[in-house]
């Protein structure tokens, strides 16, 4: 059992690097990642507590994750949820995303993760994502669909894949894809946007599943905030 090991060897690297940025901080970063290497058994806890304690060391734990991003195993999920956590600077980790983005689905999946802690930074990679949608494996699309829609209205181009994937992919997907549409809105084009509003409405009235009709109600609530007036749309109650 690895757990409470970990979680007191966390607290007494936290404790010897107080200063953020030290040599020795990025040391303790390097010695959480080889712990985490060398366990036999990690258990879900353990994920949680390395990205707690990855977050509390800033922005100097990035590159020591972006080399553990390159093993495999459990230290590869481990590097991936704690470029998740840290967020925005995991942008530095953009050329191993799309090396991952290309590869298989538990490598798509991770870097979604890791896009979604990244957000509107993630512009970039919006192409490759669009891809994933098509991917025969529904657990991609859906991390995909949670990625784009933590980029936001810079995610725009995917207008188009996630209208598709709402019609034909599974409950899941469909509600991460009207989530998705929502928050990428306020970046769409007219056309996008009247393309959006015409699938939501159908999907807000005949799709069977209920939390997949809330979500395209909420977001045609999003949509009715910014629409133009050339647009038809109401906000739904």
């Amino acid at each position: 059992m690895m757990s409470k090991i970990f979680e007191a060897m966390v607290v007494l690297l936290m404790v010897a690097a107080p200063v953020y940025g030290t040599p020795d901080e990025v040391l303790a970063v390097q010695a959480l990642i080889e712990k985490f290497d060398n366990a036999n058994t990690v258990t879900g806890a353990d994920f949680v507590t390395f990205a707690k304690a990855i977050v509390s060391f800033g922005e100097c734990a990035v590159d020591p994750l972006i080399e553990a991003l390159g093993k495999e195993g459990q230290i590869r999920v481990a590097a991936a949820v704690g470029l998740e956590a840290i967020g925005p600077a995991a942008i530095k980790a953009t050329p191993q995303l799309i090396e991952m983005l290309g590869a298989s689905g538990r490598d798509n999946i991770l870097a979604c993760g890791i896009i979604r802690g990244i957000g509107p930074g993630a512009v970039e990679l919006v192409p490759l994502l669009r891809t994933l949608l098509d991917n025969n494996n529904f657990h991609v699309q859906y991390w995909a669909c949670r990625a784009l829609s933590s980029i936001g209205p810079g995610a725009h181009q995917a207008t188009s894949d996630l209208c598709e994937i709402l019609i034909m992919g599974i409950a899941s997907v469909r509600r991460n894809a009207a989530i998705a549409l929502g928050n990428i809105a306020p970046g769409m084009t007219l056309r996008q946007l009247q393309e959006t509003i015409n699938v939501l409405e159908v999907i807000k009235l005949r799709d069977g599943c209920h939390p997949v009709r809330i979500e395209a109600i909420e977001a045609l609530n999003k949509i009715s905030l910014i629409v133009p007036p050339s647009i038809p749309s109401r906000r739904m109650i």
